[in-house]
Formats: structure tokens, sequence, C-alpha cells
């Protein structure tokens, strides 16, 4: 097996983006979302900038990024997952803080729209969570902040796709320390479903309540 790689058109965002959103809908490449400093870098003091923007690539042999497509609102930092022909957004935060909004994403090649539907919201509003899907179960893996002293637990969610009405499930989370940022990747062997929780950052707390 070979593996070829080519650039594809840039993203029109000049600053480029961090914590996009990204996935393929109807065979067009999405990138949503994402956040930036467009004026003074982040290692300077400057502030940062999120972004509702939507970017579709639908064939870029002969066309650029298409434009003028929103989120509900500026969002970053969350989980993305390919279900079907739809893309599936997942927490993340802006200005206000994190999310717990789920959102079903999906480009209709005919009339080249974007159709954005809400699904169950998560139990918690999170972001830098990992996310994997498995026929039709969305799967969530990444920590929570509970209590005033800043406690951070594992929380492993499920969603059923054909059972939206029951909302998330909360399912016995892995062993071992709590991470986020991990990478989440499904496999179905034909014989079990296997679901891997890759790398990730444990978040401890120091002597003078600070975050490390």
């Amino acid at each position: 097996e070979k593996i070829t790689w080519e650039e594809l058109p840039v993203i029109p965002n000049a600053q480029g983006l961090s914590g996009a959103f990204a996935g393929v809908s109807n065979g067009a490449i999405i990138v949503a979302g994402g956040s930036n400093f467009p004026q003074t870098p982040e290692g300077k003091a400057g502030s940062r900038f999120w972004y509702a923007d939507i970017y579709v690539l639908s064939d870029a042999e002969q066309e650029g990024w298409q434009t003028g497509f929103s989120l509900k609102e500026p969002l970053a930092y969350g989980a993305s997952v390919i279900s079907s022909q739809s893309l599936i957004l997942i927490g993340g935060s802006n200005a206000a803080g994190n999310h717990k909004q789920v959102t079903q994403i999906t480009w209709e090649a005919a009339s080249r729209k974007i159709n954005q539907v809400s699904l169950p919201p998560l139990p918690h509003a999170l972001s830098f969570v990992g996310a994997a899907e498995m026929d039709e179960i969305v799967y969530v893996a990444g920590i929570q902040t509970v209590g005033e002293r800043s406690e951070f637990i594992n929380i492993f969610w499920s969603l059923n796709l054909n059972n939206l009405e029951a909302g998330w499930e909360s399912l016995k989370p892995w062993e071992g320390p709590v991470r986020n940022r991990a990478v989440v990747v499904g496999q179905n062997t034909g014989y079990r479903k296997n679901l891997y929780i890759i790398g990730g950052e444990a978040q401890i707390e120091d002597e003078k309540g600070e975050i490390q």
C-alpha cells in the first residue's frame, strides 16, 4: 500500500486556525470554527479571536474553498466525527467558556448549501475532548471538572444516533490518570469493536491551586 501526499488550496484565513472542527460530508471537506490571534501573538499577550466561519472544499482540482457559511456562534476546541454523510461537532469553547452543544453538519452537494441540525447536548459543557463513531454510536472521552477545588474525573459518554431521544449515556471510563486532548479512534474488526484512547494531557493542581 502507498500513501500519496499533495497540497490542497490554502484555508482562506491569513492567520491560520487553531482548534477548528474538520471532517468530510458528501465528498466535501469541511473546516468549521477555530481561533487565532489575528493582531498580537499569544506569546506577546495577544487577544484570542474565535470564528464561526465554515469552509467547504468540494472539488480541489477545479475550485478553492467555498465560503459564506457560518456556525450559529463562534466555537473551537471541541471534537468532530464523521457519521454517514455528515460531520458532527461536539462541545468546544469560545470567549464565553465551554459549551455542551452538539451539531450535525451536512453538505448538500446539489444545492451547494450547509444544513445544520442540533443533536442532544452533552451532559456537561466540555472542550478538548476526543470522540469517535462506530456503527451509528458516538463515543466521547475526556475530563470533567467537578467541585470547588477543581477535581478532575474521566468522562466517557455515548450517543446512539438511531435513538436520539435517549440522549447521552454515561459509560464506565478507562482506568488510569485523567487526561484530555487525547486522540480517540474506533475500530470494528468484524469480531468485536475496539475504542483506542491515545496520548493526551493530564491536568494536576499544584500547591498554589494552579493547573499544570
